[in-house]
């Protein structure tokens, strides 16, 4: 037994800490941590975001602090990662995050340190891990992201999960699924970590019993998807169930991600099976974000 007394959190690609358009679950954990100093990584954003967001050229990582969190931002964000170059940015990247953490931490800061890293960035996971040879790992899985759709290499992607596996101390899953997933198919054992939700943001308010007017003329019965619309969400699903209704409307109010734009926009009309858009809710406080409630860590 130890005492912490760091936290290193590696950030959910492809959502910085500052990024405010959705909650994720590794910046929550994040700012639920208690009675340590924090440092949180941000994902690597890639050479479009970065130019669209105006990013400056940086060689060596950048910190800034956000009230308890030390909010760091890799290097060579505007240098493409084509012709090899990925490769060295990675390479770089690591180098100098060696130096950082060294520098802010002391050079025994392995002993009191745990990194804690998600399922939803496997890939800066990977390299985090094999770049800073941590002692102690936290692997929180959040989701059965190994299957979503749309994964370039994922024979590459498999194999950098398995490393974080073996190279977790403590690994933690949010559903019995995923719990029996990683038993069978790994003979990896996880402790039970569910979802949960902020109970004081859900409870009840009077301005919840007020009729949202974009949704009180829509023809009965609501179904649908009440989230972030990201490239993972089966559209095509939504859309066959709702053809075979003979009345009712199709709900997917949420902030959809670019990738997610195409899937949006293909889904068909028709006046028997409205399509309500992702837009018109905005930003009602009648969707609040979820949260996940932290309870009584695994002992390391």
């Amino acid at each position: 037994m130890f005492r912490v007394r760091n936290i290193i959190a590696v950030g959910m690609y492809p959502y910085p800490w500052h990024y405010r358009e959705i909650i994720d679950t590794v910046r929550l954990m994040t700012s639920a941590f208690n009675d340590v100093n924090k440092i949180f990584l941000n994902p690597a954003v890639g050479f479009r975001r970065a130019v669209a967001e105006k990013e400056t050229l940086c060689i060596t990582w950048r910190a800034c602090r956000d009230k308890d969190v030390l909010v760091c931002t890799p290097p060579l964000e505007l240098i493409p990662s084509s012709w090899g170059l990925g490769k060295v940015k990675d390479t770089w990247s690591i180098r100098t995050l060696r130096t950082l953490i060294e520098h802010l931490l002391g050079p025994r800061w392995r002993e009191e340190t745990v990194l804690y890293v998600s399922s939803g960035g496997i890939p800066q996971s990977y390299n985090v891990i094999r770049g800073l040879g941590p002692k102690y790992v936290i692997f929180d899985i959040l989701d059965d992201n190994l299957n979503f759709p749309g994964i370039t290499h994922p024979a590459g992607v498999e194999n950098k999960f398995v490393y974080i596996l073996q190279s977790a101390t403590v690994i933690t899953a949010v559903s019995q699924f995923l719990l029996d997933r990683l038993q069978n198919d790994y003979g990896t054992t996880a402790h039970y970590l569910p979802n949960g939700v902020d109970l004081e943001r859900f409870a009840y308010r009077p301005a919840y019993a007020v009729p949202i007017p974009e949704l009180s003329q829509l023809e009965r019965p609501l179904f649908g998807f009440v989230g972030t619309l990201t490239s993972w969400i089966d559209f095509e699903l939504l859309v066959a169930t709702a053809q075979r209704l003979e009345r009712g409307t199709l709900s997917r109010p949420g902030h959809p991600q670019r990738c997610a734009c195409a899937n949006t926009t293909r889904t068909p009309q028709s006046p028997a099976r409205r399509v309500f858009g992702s837009s018109t809710l905005r930003a009602s406080s009648a969707f609040p974000p979820s949260i996940r409630r932290t309870p009584a860590a695994p002992q390391l």
